[in-house]
């Protein structure tokens, strides 16, 4: 490790966050605990600039990557993203002679925070919609505009932007917590923009009667991104959707997710199996790849050959083979696992069996001594076996090689600055079967944009492969007999996991039943 620090010429704190062995979250809570300060999480940082802001001036926090907390008695408390006490400490001194007690954050999420207090992404934005409105934007560029508006999303923890012409105006949409939410609309003049960002992905702008895909990188707030882009063709003209995927992004933990520890502790037995197929289920965008890239994390990534196929690769696997799937090249799923296996692989992560030939590989690898983890588009844990035989699997090898099914989806999280707990009626109650009098209740504020959700956590159910479950794949049950098989241990369905939430107030009740639909 110090041989690669000194190759790559950056610190060793660095090093270790960009090889994977830790998040840098937990790196400088050791670190903080180590040199006997307190270790801030993003959520204890103050969300409005202070009494003691004016003691440094912002260019000088934003340079050190430290936020004064307040002063007293002649010391100053700052949160800092640095080891450099001793530097920060004499330049405060020299310049306000205080003395200085420090906390330590995260550098990213310090410096992220800094940025969002000190500017207003979105006043910029406007600005810019105003400057351009006075020349219709005839002869401006556009660069600025979309940095801004890119700037704009990031801040406002958008994972879409959707460009929508409807008539003579240009809709604006973010899609924020999995929830689509209009932001501003524009005069029918900016539908130029798809054209600038057709350029920018390399397609064809000539071209507009046919949906085209294409992506560009850049770099937000000094985190790279890649932009994936795509148009389709509407009635009043091509729409734009862009995907905004942070290159930087740390590979969860399971129990940072959202999964309890009891939970947690399943899925690492279940990772450390020697063979088996794994099966994560949900829709699209139900975070199936962060929980399969949580479940490797758990994995010994030194002593087993770890490889995947991704589309695309989202996350930083330390000691790992890491391949993105490319449909030009013919390189799919199908074909990259056919080579995984010249490579004596442990362990594969297959990102979708979206084909019976390609379901029909996995399980034939899991029966040949390898870990498979995968996708699969189904509804419930119970309907796995069923559509899996249903592609050609041959039931009996099915029932002795999957090891375990995880179903998930997101619900959005009640924010934190303002939700209350409430009353829970006796309908609703019922339908969630718990006890409970009260449960979360959404109130709306600023830091939610009156929402009441900030951020989303899990609702999930995990089905271990008992003998009993194996004995009914094998005898060709239905997705109901499963099921009846599950209830009758201790298998916790999807929506009771979802009624603990409401009763520890993480999410309330309507959304729960905006994701798991209406009741019965």
């Amino acid at each position: 490790m110090l041989e690669q620090q000194h190759r790559a010429g950056v610190d060793l704190a660095t090093l270790v966050v960009k090889s994977g062995f830790m998040t840098e979250a937990d790196l400088y809570s050791r670190f903080a605990q180590y040199a006997g300060v307190p270790f801030l999480k993003r959520e204890e940082l103050p969300q409005a600039l202070g009494a003691a802001h004016g003691l440094l001036p912002a260019e000088t926090q934003v340079q050190l990557n430290v936020l004064p907390l307040g002063h007293s008695g002649g010391v100053l408390q700052l949160a800092t993203g640095t080891l450099a006490f001793e530097t920060v400490e004499q330049l405060v001194f020299k310049r306000l002679s205080f003395r200085t007690q420090f906390s330590l954050v995260s550098p990213a999420i310090l410096r992220l925070h800094l940025q969002s207090l000190h500017s207003n992404p979105e006043a910029a934005f406007q600005a810019e919609v105003l400057r351009l409105s006075k020349s219709q934007g005839q002869t401006a560029s556009l660069e600025p505009f979309s940095n801004l508006l890119l700037r704009f999303a990031v801040a406002e923890r958008a994972t879409d932007i959707h460009i929508a012409p409807n008539g003579s105006l240009l809709q604006v949409y973010f899609r924020i917590d999995g929830v689509m939410q209009p932001m501003v609309a524009l005069p029918s003049w900016f539908a130029r923009y798809v054209s600038f960002v057709k350029v920018l992905a390399d397609m064809d702008i000539s071209e507009q009667r046919m949906p085209q895909d294409g992506s560009f990188n850049l770099s937000i707030n000094g985190v790279p991104y890649t932009v994936r882009v795509s148009t389709i063709v509407t009635t009043f003209g091509e729409r734009l959707a862009l995907r905004l995927l942070c290159e930087s992004s740390e590979t969860p933990d399971v129990v940072a997710l959202g999964y309890t520890q009891e939970a947690a502790d399943v899925l690492q037995r279940v990772a450390a199996e020697p063979n088996g197929l794994i099966v994560v289920t949900g829709p699209t965008g139900s975070g199936k790849s962060s929980t399969l890239h949580a479940m490797l994390r758990m994995t010994d990534l030194i002593g087993r050959n770890v490889l995947t196929v991704e589309d695309p690769v989202e996350y930083a696997l330390p000691m790992s083979g890491q391949t993105q799937v490319n449909k030009k090249a013919g390189y799919d799923f199908q074909r990259a696992l056919r080579h995984f296996l010249r490579h004596d692989p442990d362990v594969i992560l297959l990102g979708e069996m979206r084909d019976p030939e390609t379901a029909k590989a996995a399980v034939d690898a899991a029966a040949t001594g390898h870990l498979v983890l995968s996708t699969l588009h189904v509804t419930s844990t119970a309907g796995v076996p069923n559509r899996l035989i249903s592609m050609g699997l041959n039931a009996m090898s099915l029932a002795e090689n999957l090891r375990c099914v995880i179903s998930q989806r997101l619900v959005r999280r009640l924010c934190w600055h303002c939700h209350q707990r409430g009353p829970l009626s006796e309908t609703d109650q019922r339908w969630l079967g718990v006890s409970s009098a009260d449960g979360g209740l959404r109130v709306g504020c600023p830091h939610c944009r009156g929402t009441g959700y900030l951020g989303r956590l899990p609702v999930y159910e995990i089905l271990r492969v008992t003998p009993a479950v194996r004995q009914c794949i094998q005898s060709g049950g239905s997705a109901d007999d499963l099921r009846l098989v599950l209830e009758a241990g201790d298998f916790v369905s999807m929506l009771g996991c979802a009624a603990q939430h409401v009763v520890r107030a993480h999410t309330d009740v309507d959304e729960v039943e905006r994701v798991l639909g209406g009741r019965l």
